[in-house]
């Protein structure tokens, strides 16, 4: 039987730790996109070909790996942004934004390079 999973992310505690000190309207606007982001429509993965306890392992793999990188990428961006003396609530919100995205973008990949694959509800 293949496994289904939804890949909706419940914490965003990582990328959002990696910006620091986010200022109260970058973390209002980042608790707008995560209330937005719940209403999203659901997505399954399907891999008939892995059993099911698999699927928690390639599931909490993935999930790592793009932590990992998009919150790299996050720290890297938001370096930029001092060095350039263009740090503000906003370039670290939009950065913060960008980093959900990327990690959200390489989580999917991830799976797809295991064979999985994605299915709308």
């Amino acid at each position: 039987m293949p496994r289904i999973a939804d890949s909706r992310h419940s914490s965003d505690r990582s990328v959002a730790a990696s910006a620091g000190r986010l200022a109260p309207l970058a973390l209002a606007g980042l608790v707008a996109a995560g209330l937005v982001a719940g209403c999203a429509e659901r997505v399954r993965w399907v891999n008939p070909e892995v059993p099911q306890d698999q699927w928690s392992m390639d599931r909490n793999a993935c999930r790592q790996q793009a932590e990992e990188l998009a919150a790299r990428q996050l720290d890297n961006d938001l370096a930029s942004d001092r060095m350039a003396g263009t740090a503000s609530s906003l370039s670290t919100q939009l950065a913060v934004q960008d980093a959900k995205q990327l990690r959200q973008r390489l989580y999917e990949r991830c799976l797809g390079a295991r064979g999985y694959e994605r299915r709308s509800d």
